[in-house]
């Protein structure tokens, strides 16, 4: 199929001259702390990180970041509550407690010769503990802000936690090092291992999206669930280092992976991913946070906090309201690379064909070709052919026909 020369003569000759493809990433001023093992956002919006060198705090997006003087060493871990206390788990044993953003510190639990590595708060603000020693692994929850404590890990074995994750309302999951993942409603006394199809059982993060459906980051990949854990698939399409540092997720449910290979990202709840290392001077990312403006922060080996240049959005919001219209939306982001998401709105029931050209007519790659009901919808371009194959820096034509409508418009694919 081609479309005709002359009808692209207006679009091409409105396409700007840009030198240079559009980074995803740019460093903030710090905290230059050694490698960034955590980075938690409060609710009140201040951004914590944990370092070698301490737990820093910046109130500014990271122009500046103030060292906090956590008084313990290695903080590892960070967790919040919804009243804006801030836990700091330690590689000796500690877990302190912020009530001020950082301004002072005070010990809220200890066990001796251990290493604290899980801290996660749950929706209800219990606070989840994780912790391995001489003594062996250590699992704790306090429901009460870190007053009390109570012992949870009997169940677990010699399964040490590295991670919690919430249901809400529902299961509590934890993954574990080299035992996969565990789940309970009950986690004073019961917690059932829920493996099956999980073929790697070294977990290191795990997050639930809107759906609660399930993601879990371990060193073969990420696996998803979408049965509370009943059963698990490996989701990996497009991930070129399969070591899963760290996840996230946004309000959109937009996907973020950090790997000693740099982040990817997915829209599609993990199906595909793409890499976005644009920008990451640094690319082996310890840990991942988002801000409540839609910010990313990516925390590197190299003492260093990265953040989107951009607030981050599964896509770019649709104008004038739902579905009274007819309407394709520009690509976003544009330029692009590695990849971009269109968005097109259906007003009505019909076939419908969004297909990418080149500058002669030629097409490229075929991204929908199905029938679809009312509604706006949004479709990922990974800059690749209908081969597979990688497509070349330059301008595309993207176009969306119905049973009633057509229209084009351009993008810039920048390698």
């Amino acid at each position: 199929m081609r479309i005709f020369i002359s009808s692209l003569a207006m679009l091409l000759s409105q396409i700007p001259f840009f030198s240079n493809a559009q980074d995803f990433w740019q460093p903030t001023n710090g905290p230059y702390g050694g490698i960034v093992y955590d980075i938690e956002v409060s609710p009140d919006g201040y951004i914590f990180a944990a370092t070698d060198s301490g737990v820093f705090v910046t109130t500014d997006l990271g122009e500046n970041w103030l060292d906090t003087n956590e008084p313990y060493l290695y903080p590892r871990t960070l967790a919040s509550c919804s009243n804006n206390y801030v836990f700091v788990g330690t590689g000796g044993g500690a877990i302190v407690r912020t009530t001020d953003n950082g301004v002072s510190w005070e010990i809220k639990f200890g066990i001796t010769g251990t290493n604290i590595t899980a801290l996660n708060a749950s929706p209800e603000d219990h606070i989840y503990v994780g912790a391995f020693g001489h003594l062996g692994t250590h699992a704790y929850r306090s429901t009460d802000y870190g007053y009390d404590w109570e012992w949870i890990a009997t169940a677990l074995g010699n399964c040490t936690p590295k991670t919690f994750a919430f249901e809400d309302p529902g299961y509590i999951f934890t993954g574990t090092e080299a035992c996969g993942i565990f789940r309970s409603l009950d986690p004073l006394s019961n917690w059932t291992q829920v493996n099956n199809g999980l073929t790697n059982l070294y977990v290191n993060s795990m997050t639930l999206n809107s759906s609660n459906i399930i993601f879990a980051g371990t060193e073969g990949g990420v696996f998803r669930s979408a049965n509370d854990g009943d059963s698990w698939i490996a989701i990996n399409n497009g991930l070129t280092n399969l070591s899963i540092l760290s996840l996230a997720i946004n309000s959109q449910d937009r996907l973020f992976a950090g790997t000693p290979g740099g982040v990817f990202s997915s829209t599609d709840n993990g199906t595909s991913w793409v890499n976005i290392n644009a920008g990451l001077a640094d690319t082996v990312i310890h840990s991942l946070a988002i801000d409540s403006s839609s910010f990313v922060y990516a925390g590197s080996s190299t003492g260093l906090v990265y953040r989107s240049i951009q607030p981050i959005t599964s896509i770019k919001p649709v104008k004038n309201g739902p579905y009274s219209s007819f309407l394709l939306e520009q690509n976003y982001p544009n330029p692009f690379n590695p990849a971009t998401v269109i968005t097109y709105r259906v007003s009505r029931s019909s076939h419908v064909e969004l297909i990418i050209y080149d500058l002669v007519g030629n097409a490229v790659k075929t991204l929908v070709n199905a029938k679809r009901n009312t509604g706006v919808y949004h479709v990922e371009w990974d800059g690749k052919n209908d081969q597979e194959r990688p497509v070349s820096s330059g301008v595309y034509i993207y176009r969306l026909k119905t049973d009633s409508n057509i229209q084009s418009k351009k993008m810039i694919l920048l390698r």
